[in-house]
């Protein structure tokens, strides 16, 4: 790497709490929410994705917190029901929530090479509501090559994650406007002249 090349600026930003090979079905889901707002309506669900995701997560029914954030099913259920996949769902009562676990049992996993051939991501959700099958196609999310999250969407992701807590909050906010200073102090540690 040539000197000044910050590898950091290379990684993979993730827009969800989850590995990143859920964040293609999340996507879709919060998609296909827009057009179905009440997820009890759902009857069926199906999701295809690359080869890959299926290898890593396809965990059905989680029970623990590292086991749902490998799960493609929970990751869309929770999408689906909530319209977040944040560090919320993760904790009660939203990780054993009725309809969330209702539809991660609704959903087939499928692995899709010929719409998926690597080392291409993506996902398509199918859902059946009154008998008619809706379809979402999701290519690339935010933090893929090319498709890097402006300052806006970092900030928004912060102050979501961190519950909007006021001295975080400020931080991000000093860190923006002022990176030089703020960058060697957490948010709680007062300066000392």
């Amino acid at each position: 790497m040539p000197p000044g090349h910050w590898l950091i600026l290379d990684s993979y930003w993730k827009p969800y709490a989850g590995v990143r090979h859920l964040h293609y079905g999340v996507a879709a889901a919060l998609r296909l929410r827009a057009q179905v707002p009440d997820p009890a309506a759902i009857e069926a669900l199906r999701l295809s994705v690359y080869a890959e995701a299926m290898v890593y997560c396809a965990n059905r029914a989680p029970r623990t917190v590292l086991a749902a954030q490998f799960s493609l099913s929970f990751g869309v259920a929770a999408a689906l029901c909530f319209g977040d996949l944040s560090p919320a769902e993760y904790r009660p009562p939203r990780f054993d929530d009725v309809q969330l676990r209702r539809l991660e049992s609704l959903i087939e996993l499928r692995s899709d090479t010929t719409a998926f051939p690597a080392p291409q991501r993506g996902a398509r959700l199918e859902a059946r509501v009154q008998g008619q099958w809706l379809a979402v196609d999701q290519g690339p999310v935010v933090g893929d090559p090319g498709f890097e999250p402006d300052a806006a969407q970092l900030a928004a992701k912060f102050i979501h994650y961190t519950e909007a807590d006021a001295a975080m909050a400020a931080w991000a906010l000093k860190l923006q406007h002022d990176p030089v200073s703020a960058t060697a102090r957490w948010p709680d540690t007062e300066v000392k002249d």
